[in-house]
């Protein structure tokens, strides 16, 4: 996707679960594995935005994704179309 889109932002790929084990989303479902999460982080550092799978197909397309992060540049909180994750200003 990197490549595709020609994103100028860093994209965070944890392959070894380091993250995904700080973010207390490793085996969240059980089954040994990371749950499908997307996590937006804007300019200043904020989590703008999040999703976290309800099984593993559970997940946001990637024109979705590309669609929030459009939309947030320059604009604030908002969250993932369809998704359970909520603007990090909403409580």
């Amino acid at each position: 996707m990197l490549t595709q889109q020609k994103l100028k932002y860093p994209v965070l790929y944890d392959i070894n679960a380091a993250v995904a084990r700080q973010w207390r989303i490793y085996d969240l479902l059980d089954d040994g594995y990371a749950a499908p999460a997307t996590f937006v982080i804007d300019g200043t550092g904020t989590l703008a935005a999040w999703k976290i799978g309800r099984n593993l197909a559970d997940r946001p397309a990637a024109g979705e994704v590309l669609a929030l992060i459009k939309s947030i540049v320059g604009q604030g909180t908002t969250s993932l179309p369809g998704g359970d994750g909520r603007a990090a200003d909403d409580g």
